[in-house]
């Protein structure tokens, strides 16, 4: 016979606020007596208490636990006030029933101590009661537990209880997690099939759970019928007479940051660094658990971190996964139980700096939504409707590539390239996998299930520097190379599922520098090319109900020639950069050329004509494409060794045979160089070694020396490259 007492044992672990409601909508909650949380006393524990029977915290009273205090009732609890925490976690064991009719709040602050796991509440107790007007909120881990024993209490426990919620497939009657098809391994129990026979609650009590150890892969037995089944009211026995040790369920839940508002004007603080992703785990051991008239929502998952003027090689972080909620008792009895699983966190924005020769940015890719799992040992029924909305995939992060502008010069410089990848939208790829007798499955509902979208590139190539005299060209444009994040794949069976649209590109690539000015007996400079533009447009996303849309190229125009430098003979104009249209093409230089005549007149000679030069051979000159350099590397994620950037020697008038020769610091062990190279050959290569002599926190500042020789190991220049670093230890 199956037995009606059920006593729940739960154990919340999330970076959250989670809020019970008394009515099913906002709107009722809203409603609701605000004054109910006003007290007019306060109690301050400020250490570990010990207290001899049961304990209540009246209705104007607000009882405060500081310092992470523990707490001890040899009895039962009950908050009809209010109970909060300060300058640490909220812990309590209960010897008896934990009971709440209004406030339990534990808010931790943004910055946590060196060791602290972040933990909000945690509550041991033999049995809980949380009425429909009670308010549980956090914005860190909950957990409420039978046994001291089921408390996570280190990150890499939390760790373990979110990875177990997507990979552990055991338990003997399953419902869920959400699985795309091809990461089940093959012969897997519960693996989905197609077109599995659907077995009502009726039939599936007389078979038994071996029979059924199978998937609903095409879900067609999830589509929920206008009339719903309704039970009797839970935790009473089959006369109706109330259960001893019996927990309640019910209200409305609001686990993170939503978009509503919780009720009563509560703010929930943003979760302490370090709480990256929320876990909602229920476990009720060799328990059962009642579900009614329960309406949860979960937080999106974290966004990527951004990569934002750092460097010539920015990358966001992907978007974090949203929460998973974890279900384990003996036995689960579902009757109307409304799950909103939270979206994937977007990814992180990347753009670089402007003094880039090569901007690369890419952007993040976008995270999951949120998952489930609920295992029962002995038995599962869902006797009501179950409406269960999967949580939407992360948008893609933005990125912004800058390519550096040339500086003037003979010859001018040429523009930084630029190349610019949008993140990914997160998939959101999910079949609900079910193991076992569940019986009821037609009161499950899934709703549509959205992939997240591309993200947009932006990528902008430096214009060329112009020649700054006779015979000095202008240097050419930037490259510039977009293209727009793939919108993310969405699977499913039988309900909506809908792809992400693709993302937008834009290139721009830089225009050609101006040639230099001549003179009436010296040539103009030659105008520099313009640069290419490359964009290709986000792929969109499939989806099995409707694809997304691909993504629209902004702009694809090749970049303007730079004018030809006036002078004898004139500098010719620069070629247009291809694109979606090509640019347009430099004008060519004007003719300056003039012959003096014995009568004291001029005339202009053909344009190719060119007076003797009479000067003498200038000097060489030389420049260094780059002479700052700053990193950012954070230990234990940034790999090793690490780019800093590129650096070229460039000259004109350059003797044969010159070359340039790098040195750092003998001291500075962490940099490296490229030792040498020919001028306007060669480029040299600067990286981070990660040699330090204490791997902690700390800013690392060096110059290092270039040097240009001629053949005889004469000196003819010499530069200073500034580099920086930050170094960030966990």
């Amino acid at each position: 016979m199956f037995n009606k007492k059920l006593v729940l044992i739960v154990s919340i672990v999330l970076a959250i606020a989670l809020v019970i409601g008394a009515a099913k909508f906002w709107p009722s909650l809203n409603k609701r007596d605000v004054g109910k949380m006003d007290t007019s006393k306060t109690i301050t524990f400020v250490a570990d208490q010990a207290l001899a029977g049961g304990y209540t915290v009246p209705s104007d009273t607000k009882l405060v636990i500081k310092n992470g205090a523990a707490v001890t009732v040899d009895g039962d609890f009950l908050v009809q006030g209010s109970l909060v925490c300060e300058n640490g976690p909220l812990n309590l064991i209960v010897k008896g029933t934990f009971s709440a009719e209004d406030l339990v709040e534990c808010n931790r602050p943004k910055e946590l101590a060196s060791g602290d796991n972040g933990s909000g509440i945690a509550i041991v107790a033999e049995s809980f009661n949380v009425s429909e007007d009670a308010i549980i909120i956090s914005n860190s881990h909950v957990q409420m537990v039978t046994d001291a024993s089921y408390l996570a209490k280190t990150t890499e426990d939390f760790e373990k209880l979110y990875e177990a919620i997507e990979k552990d497939r055991t338990g003997k009657f399953r419902l869920g997690p959400l699985t795309p098809l091809e990461e089940i391994p093959e012969n897997t129990p519960g693996r989905p099939i197609s077109k599995l026979p659907l077995t009502t609650v009726a039939s599936s009590s007389r078979q038994s759970a071996e029979s059924q150890n199978s998937l609903l892969g095409n879900i067609s037995n999830l589509i929920l019928p206008i009339a719903r089944a309704q039970a009797p009211a839970p935790a009473t026995d089959i006369s109706g007479a109330p259960v001893p040790n019996t927990t309640k369920i019910g209200g409305t839940w609001v686990v993170g940051n939503p978009a509503q508002p919780p009720p009563r004007d509560l703010k929930v603080p943003t979760p302490p660094k370090g709480v990256k992703r929320i876990i909602l785990n229920f476990n009720f051991g060799q328990n059962g658990v009642t579900i009614n008239n329960f309406d949860l929502t979960g937080p999106d998952g974290r966004p990527g971190t951004d990569d934002v003027n750092q460097g010539c090689n920015a990358r966001g972080g992907r978007g974090e996964d949203a929460m998973r909620m974890n279900v384990n008792a003996a036995n689960i009895t579902i009757n109307n139980f409304t799950l909103r699983l939270g979206n994937g966190g977007d990814g992180g924005t990347a753009e670089t700096t402007q003094d880039c020769e090569h901007g690369r940015a890419t952007g993040g890719d976008g995270g999951h939504g949120g998952n489930f799992k609920m295992v029962a040992g002995d038995k599962f029924d869902i006797v009501g409707s179950f409406d269960i909305y999967p949580g939407k995939g992360g948008n893609g992060g933005k990125a912004i590539a800058h390519g550096r502008t040339g500086e003037n010069g003979c010859p001018g410089r040429n523009g930084g390239d630029a190349t610019a990848t949008g993140g990914r939208g997160g998939d959101n790829k999910k079949l609900l996998v079910i193991s076992g007798t569940v019986n009821g499955r037609d009161n499950i509902t899934i709703h549509e299930m959205v992939a997240g979208k591309g993200a947009d590139a932006d990528a902008t190539g430096g214009n060329g520097g112009d020649g700054t005299g006779p015979k000095c060209n202008g240097g050419n444009g930037g490259k510039s190379t977009a293209t727009g994040g793939k919108g993310g794949d969405a699977s499913c069976s039988k309900f909506s599922c809908t792809g992400g649209n693709g993302g937008n590109p834009a290139a721009r690539p830089g225009n050609g520098g101006k040639g230099g000015t001549g003179t009436a007996v010296k040539p103009g400079g030659n105008g520099g090319k313009g640069g290419n533009a490359s964009a290709t447009a986000g792929k969109a996303g499939t989806g099995k109900t409707t694809n997304g849309e691909p993504g629209n190229v902004i702009i694809e125009k090749g970049g303007d020639g730079g004018n030809g430098g006036d002078g004898c003979g004139p500098g010719k104009g620069g070629k247009a950069g291809s694109g979606k249209p090509d640019g347009e093409a430099g004008a060519d230089g004007k003719n300056l050329c003039v012959v003096v005549r014995e009568e004291g007149t001029s005339v202009a000679p053909p344009p190719d004509e060119e007076e003797p030069e009479t000067t003498p051979t200038p000097d060489p000159e030389f420049a260094v494409t780059q002479s700052n350099f700053s990193f950012v590397h954070n230990i234990g994620s940034t790999s090793c060794p690490q780019s800093i950037g590129t650096f070229r020697v460039t000259g004109t008038n350059v003797p044969s045979g010159a070359r340039w020769e790098a040195s750092a610091p003998p001291s500075e062990s962490w940099l490296n160089s490229t030792p040498s190279g020919n001028v306007n050959d060669d480029g040299g290569q600067l990286s981070f070694t990660c040699q330090l002599q204490e791997y902690v926190t700390q800013a690392l500042s060096t110059a290092a020396t270039v040097s240009v020789k001629d053949t005889s190991g004469q000196v003819l220049k010499q530069f200073t490259l500034n580099i920086k670093g930050q170094i960030n230890a966990r």
